[in-house]
Parts: C-alpha cells; sequence; structure tokens
C-alpha cells in the first residue's frame, strides 16, 4: 500500500527548452523515463473555472471536474484506511461545493489559506485531473491569440515519471516546450 504525498512544483522550476519533447529538471540526477503525451479536453476555460497560474502557464479545471476528482480522492483514503486524509478531503470538498457555480473563474488555491490540509488535497485533485487530461492549459500572454491558438490553449501535455524498481516515485507534467507545469513525489509504505 503507498500514500500520496504531493510537493508541488507550480512554478517554473528551471526546466530547459525542450526537443523532441523532454519533461523534467535540466541536471536532474535521476532521468525519468520517456514522457508521455497526455491529450487535453481543452474545454475547461470557455466557462468559469478553477485555475492555478505557473509562470507563464495558467491550468484551468472545471468545477465538475474538480468536485468528481475530490470525490475519488475522498473514496481512495476511506479505502486504504486513512480516515484523517479522508475527513480533511471532506472539509476540503465541502469548501469548494460553498463556492459553487462559480461566477468567474477562481485561484484553486486559495482554499488552503483557509485550511494547511487543503493544499495537498488540491495537489491530489491536480495530479489525478493532469492524469487524464482533463483541463486547459495556455500561456497567459496568448490567450485571445488568433495567431498562435496553440500556446493559447495546448492540445497536450507531456507526463514523465521516475521509478524504483516497478513503483512510480515521482510525476512531473510538463509544456511542450520541456517547463514543468506540476510535480508529485510519491512516498511508499
Amino acid at each position: 500500500m503507498r500514500a500520496l504525498i504531493l510537493l508541488a512544483c507550480l512554478l517554473a522550476c528551471g526546466a530547459t527548452p525542450a526537443q523532441e519533447y523532454q519533461c523534467g529538471q535540466a541536471g536532474a540526477k535521476i532521468k525519468p523515463a520517456k514522457p508521455e503525451v497526455i491529450t487535453l479536453n481543452r474545454e475547461a476555460r470557455k466557462t468559469p473555472a478553477f485555475y492555478a497560474h505557473v509562470g507563464r502557464y495558467v491550468i484551468f479545471f472545471k468545477p465538475e471536474d474538480v468536485l468528481e476528482a475530490a470525490r475519488a480522492r475522498e473514496r481512495y483514503w476511506t479505502e486504504n484506511n486513512f480516515p484523517a486524509y479522508a475527513r480533511q478531503q471532506a472539509g476540503f470538498i465541502a469548501s469548494l461545493s460553498a463556492d459553487l457555480p462559480l461566477k468567474e473563474h477562481a485561484d484553486f488555491y486559495k482554499y488552503s489559506l483557509r485550511d494547511k490540509f487543503y493544499k495537498p488535497a488540491a495537489e491530489g485533485v491536480i495530479d489525478l485531473l493532469l492524469e487524464q487530461g482533463r483541463a486547459s492549459v495556455g500561456e497567459w500572454q496568448h490567450f485571445d491569440d488568433a495567431l498562435d491558438s496553440d500556446r493559447a490553449d495546448a492540445k497536450f501535455i507531456l507526463r514523465a515519471s521516475t521509478f524504483s524498481g516497478s513503483e512510480e516515485t515521482s510525476r512531473e507534467y510538463c509544456a511542450a516546450d520541456g517547463t514543468v507545469l506540476f510535480g508529485a513525489l510519491y512516498v511508499i509504505n
């Protein structure tokens, strides 16, 4: 059984520009596996959504996707006998639900200012939604850019994982240029 502990890397983590789709920090001691391409649904930004700001990138998530992922995380904690984490996740879900429906885009990390345990809850949701491609990712300077729509709303992101034996120990999600958007570290019990 493994417990998930996430360490966010929601800033440009010193990643170098990619050639042939590289993902992750330059000079990492442990090289990640070949990046996997994750196709994005590209719908999240069209209506009020939750967002996470990462350097020049903004990641948008549909509110209904966020709630569904948060509930899945709560079930995970319950089924794996982590009642404290399940209670924290339930509190996080209640806070999210109280703000719905959204009237405008909302900072997903505002909840971590309400309760310190909501930040890892939010990061678990981000990890799950990025893994599933249920996000819109774009460079904020290029929103509404008719000439370069892929920079405003990317078609895909990359995921690179590192392993210890057969166990995944960490993963990073990157933009096409290799910029790290989000990182997760897994602690195995």
